[in-house]
């Protein structure tokens, strides 16, 4: 049995670009095309709901939403290259609270933020050492430099997101 098509269809499908994807699945409700985006980008909306619920289960459960969003809402949006990865991740971000606020409502967590999120900043709450410390602190005084550096878009995602606490 020759792969050799399969194999080729898999390697151009990993060329395209978001945007291409997206309006794959949006016109065709293309499954080849959602899987790519998945596959592309579940890692990383994985770790940000991770760290907004701090579970592993929750974060799971707010991926499979983000991603059923995805798939649902795809046509509703006009994809620019860069901005599908942000709006993939906005998803990710909104459905983790989704998950967080039922698990509240449900008194599965008892009012407390989870353990990723707990802790107070300062050296008594890490393993660094001063020093370690330290650089943590003129890293951040550069911070305001380096976000000029990033495009307006994920300026704007990372100041909600770190911003407002979420």
């Amino acid at each position: 049995m020759n792969n050799a098509p399969a194999q080729q269809a898999k390697a151009a499908m990993t060329q395209l670009d978001d945007s291409t994807l997206l309006k794959g699945i949006a016109q065709d409700r293309d499954e080849k095309q959602f899987n790519e985006l998945f596959r592309r980008h579940r890692h990383t909306a994985f770790c940000l709901a991770l760290h907004v619920t701090g579970s592993q289960a929750d974060a799971e459960e707010a991926l499979q939403e983000a991603f059923f969003c995805v798939w649902k809402t795809a046509r509703s949006i006009q994809p620019e290259v860069g901005v599908v990865r942000l709006w993939i991740q906005g998803i990710a971000v909104k459905k983790a609270l989704k998950v967080l606020a039922k698990r509240r409502r449900n008194g599965s967590l008892g009012g407390e933020l989870p353990a990723a999120r707990q802790g107070a900043a300062g050296p008594a709450a890490t393993s660094s050492t001063g020093l370690e410390y330290a650089a943590q602190g003129e890293l951040l005084a550069k911070l305001p430099q380096l976000m000029l550096r990033l495009p307006k878009l994920e300026r704007t995602l990372l100041s909600l997101y770190y911003g407002a606490g979420l």
